[in-house]
């Protein structure tokens, strides 16, 4: 067939998709108020999943062995670090994590305590942009990131 005759029918999918995205960009609101929708939070769920889950795995995060990691230590850079978002128990975010989209999690949830070790590492070294987690690379040596790991695990256990 024809290219040309096809030419009227991509103009007008071209002029229908310019006026679906004028539309959005007119009614987008930036506010970080309001909740995004399921099929947004979806994605962006299913985006950072694998993100993390590649970048825990692109890297050689060598955990190390649970008597090399110290908690007590990880308990201090968590109020150092941590406290302002997730809480002073680490189970209750504070109104600044509440009004973050997403909002701070319970660090003792099943939501957070899924992650792998590797997984919580990636985290919290780098962050998550767009989401209000920071990354604490530049801040923090690995082995105080590791001590923290084992702080946040250590959560699950207690009440």
């Amino acid at each position: 067939m024809n290219n040309g005759t096809h030419r009227p029918i991509y103009i007008a999918i071209a002029i229908v998709l310019v006026i679906f995205f004028i539309y959005k960009a007119w009614t987008f609101h930036l506010s970080a108020l309001d909740e995004p929708g399921r099929v947004t939070t979806f994605l962006a769920t299913v985006a950072k999943r694998f993100y993390i889950w590649r970048e825990a795995r692109r890297e050689v995060h060598s955990v190390p062995p649970a008597s090399a990691m110290d908690a007590s230590d990880g308990e201090m850079t968590y109020g150092m670090d941590c406290e302002t978002c997730h809480g002073k128990d680490g189970r209750t975010p504070t109104e600044i994590g509440r009004s973050l989209y997403p909002r701070s999690p319970s660090l003792a949830s099943e939501r957070v305590q899924r992650w792998s070790d590797a997984d919580l590492f990636v985290i919290i070294k780098y962050g998550i942009r767009h989401t209000g987690m920071p990354g604490f690379g530049r801040s923090e040596k690995d082995q105080q990131i590791w001590n923290l790991v084992r702080f946040v695990r250590g959560l699950r256990k207690t009440p």
